[in-house]
């Protein structure tokens, strides 16, 4: 049996329908503000002065064979 009918059926006998959907609302969206805040906090941690170049998101030399660069492969 699915949570929300565990715990939605009985809340909506207690409370009433409207009380239980505005309820679950704030519910929500107090768990989408709570996971935001976690996500930021967890990249400001992850990169304190700005942005971090990674070997894949960096720009690579353009290799002409031949040329005097061909050895910095």
């Amino acid at each position: 049996m699915p949570l929300g009918t565990m715990l939605g059926g009985p809340l909506v006998g207690a409370i009433g329908a409207r009380p239980t959907l505005l309820l679950c609302a704030v519910a929500i969206v107090v768990l989408g503000l709570a996971a935001a805040g976690f996500a930021h906090s967890r990249r400001s941690l992850r990169t304190p002065d700005g942005p971090t170049v990674t070997e894949i998101s960096a720009p690579r030399e353009l290799v002409v064979p031949g040329s005097d660069n061909a050895e910095h492969v």
